[in-house]
């Protein structure tokens, strides 16, 4: 095992994603973007939105959108104020994936934190706020 905190880090973030992925069946990058629109409930979505919250451009945002719509999670809406303009709103199928995702994450949080332990965790949540404090520095 490598002692590099980094690989570590970045490791474990990988088999979370995978897990996730494994149990869902939908890639973890469209599992967010669903929590995403579905946390915004009664607010117009836009392709813009999701990229200036996730950081990814706007083909990125497109070709992900056009999977998800495919998929049947999402649809794009024409706006009523300005039909230039196309809204996602999020589908039944896809509320019910967003829904699972979200007790599906709970439960892992859940096991993880019994796993753990009271101590352990609080000593975890320590170092992962020092070492993000220290990382802002650079």
């Amino acid at each position: 095992m490598k002692e590099h905190i980094g690989w570590n880090l970045r490791n474990l973030d990988q088999l979370f994603e995978r897990t996730m992925e494994e149990k869902l069946g939908y890639p973890v990058a469209q599992l967010r973007i669903l929590g995403y629109v579905a946390g915004r409930a009664g607010k117009p979505t836009y392709q813009k939105d999701i990229g200036q919250m996730f950081q990814i451009s706007r083909a990125a945002v497109s070709a992900m959108v056009d999977k998800m719509e495919k998929s049947g999670l999402l649809c794009r809406r024409f706006s009523e104020t300005d039909r230039r303009k196309k809204y996602l709103e999020i589908t039944e199928k896809g509320l019910d994936v967003a829904r699972l995702c979200y007790r599906n994450l709970m439960d892992m949080e859940d096991s993880l934190v019994e796993y753990l332990g009271r101590d352990d965790l609080e000593s975890f949540l320590c170092i992962c706020s020092r070492i993000r404090k220290k990382l802002e520095e650079f």
